[in-house]
């Protein structure tokens, strides 16, 4: 072919090219007019979300997504940065539609299908945007679960303990919980444990208003408190002597003895001079047995905070059907969702609380961990403080 013959097929592709564009141009502008397009976007009800907020009475809209209307838009602000740009393929998902989805997964335990289709979202892009909020929030608010380990507020702790218990030096009440789980395809048999389901366990220490403090998420349904203990970051900073900062000047003298700060926990917990359980055994003295009372009452507190913590969330109730990993970001970000709203006072429905005992039942409880490997220094503490407290 001779050049202009080349130019003159050059000139016919191009044109073809332009006509064919145009054309195309038209037909995705008559089809957005006329509901989008029906290819590769499946038309689903929209708005859903606007209607319940400006039309739900408070009480109804707490029952539906677990926090207040105020709370609500506080998460919008708290994760605008999951806001993504408008493009000329589709609208993103609105960061409100991500919050609300956030709240149904954490707070009713529907699955990704379920919460696409009441949200008008596909499955897919449900599941990509949940773990996205659920990784934000856990980002950016796990400050609000880790004071303990960060040396934050521990007068105030200590303080609430002492006022609300008459219990001193209590700087927080530790205890381990399951959270149900569908069986993993390794390694299953370490979680499941002795009330015969799967399960992961965390191990969480709250302050006297039932907020959490630390938690540790993870560890395997079939292991003993004594050693999610023993492998938690606080656990090894209270064997190592370093929970307690010397600047902070928190150590109290008790009946002729300098006691410093502490954790109670059940008998499961070895014994320390920064972690305090009962006495064991029966026919025990009266000092010994008002003592046992006054630290129960006190540790109370932890079985309050796992007893509201699975009452609003109610994803940790049914048997998480995800990775492990993703068990432990549902698990922390639900604590983190919990005391945001134990701090700012969130209404607190008590049939939650009958909810949530109906479906838990008794959950296992770990064999007991004698004393005998407990430091002298420990038991002078705890003798020290069942005389004070008795007298």
């Amino acid at each position: 072919m001779d050049y202009d013959g080349r130019r003159r097929l050059a000139r016919i592709v191009m044109e073809t090219c332009a006509a064919i564009s145009r054309r195309l141009n038209v037909f995705l502008t008559e089809r957005s007019q006329v509901g989008g397009r029906a290819v590769w976007k499946i038309t689903r009800i929209q708005n859903v979300l606007e209607h319940e907020f400006l039309h739900f009475p408070d009480r109804k809209w707490l029952e539906s997504y677990r926090v207040s209307k105020d709370m609500f838009e506080q998460l919008m602000r708290d994760l605008h940065s999951l806001q993504r740009q408008v493009t000329r393929l589709r609208k993103p998902v609105p960061v409100k539609t991500v919050v609300a989805m956030l709240l149904k997964r954490i707070g009713k335990g529907l699955d990704c299908r379920e919460i696409g289709d009441r949200f008008g979202i596909g499955t897919s892009t449900a599941c990509m945007k949940l773990n996205e909020a659920m990784k934000l929030l856990v980002s950016s608010k796990m400050h609000v679960i880790s004071k303990l380990q960060r040396g934050i507020d521990f007068q105030r702790i200590i303080n609430g303990f002492q006022r609300k218990w008459n219990f001193p030096q209590c700087l927080g009440a530790i205890d381990g919980t399951h959270i149900p789980i569908k069986a993993p395809l390794i390694h299953h048999s370490d979680y499941y444990n002795r009330k015969s389901f799967h399960s992961v366990i965390p191990q969480g220490i709250c302050d006297s208003r039932c907020c959490f403090t630390d938690v540790f998420a993870g560890w395997p349904g079939r292991a003993h408190d004594s050693r999610v203990f023993g492998r938690s970051q606080i656990g090894k900073m209270i064997t190592d002597g370093t929970l307690i900062p010397d600047y902070l000047n928190l150590s109290r003298v008790i009946d002729n003895h300098i006691i410093e700060p502490f954790l109670i926990g059940d008998p499961a917990y070895p014994l320390s001079k920064h972690l305090m359980k009962n006495y064991p055994g029966s026919n025990l003295t009266p000092e010994k047995e008002h003592f046992n009372y006054r630290l129960s009452r006190a540790r109370i507190q932890i079985e309050r905070a796992y007893g509201r913590l699975k009452g609003r969330w109610r994803c940790l109730l049914k048997a998480l059907d995800c990775d492990l990993d993703k068990v432990v970001l549902h698990v922390t970000s639900a604590c983190i969702l919990h005391n945001m709203c134990e701090e700012r006072k969130e209404c607190y429905l008590e049939e939650w609380n009958r909810l949530a005992e109906d479906e838990i039942g008794d959950l296992p409880r770990p064999d007991l961990l004698n004393d005998n490997d407990a430091d002298d220094n420990a038991n002078i503490i705890r003798n020290a403080l069942a005389r004070y407290l008795y007298n």
